[in-house]
């Protein structure tokens, strides 16, 4: 950190100047690069959950299964998820095996 290219007193102004944290780092030497990760992730994580926040609808809830809950009382109707036209399947094995 001895041969910055850019002085104490530089990298001050310019950090002010736009608003930034500055945070002094060196991989050479190995200062503060963890410090300096950290900060960058949380601030990335931040940013994630609030573009998040502000996509979803406020009022909609995630749905978990295929159910409506339409009627004011809370009752929850559940629905099939398709419907079969011939009604309910038989079952052909039904009177097929018997006990000899």
């Amino acid at each position: 950190m001895d041969q910055c290219v850019v002085g104490p007193d530089e990298a001050e102004l310019v950090a002010r100047a736009l608003g930034c944290r500055l945070m002094r780092a060196s991989v050479k030497e190995d200062v503060n690069v963890g410090a300096v990760f950290r900060a960058l992730a949380a601030r990335c994580l931040s940013d994630m959950r609030r573009d998040d926040a502000d996509t979803m609808p406020p009022c909609q809830q995630p749905v978990i299964g295929t159910f409506t809950n339409h009627n004011s009382n809370g009752t929850i109707l559940l629905r099939p998820t398709k419907h079969r036209p011939g009604g309910k399947k038989k079952n052909v094995l039904r009177n097929a095996c018997r006990l000899l």
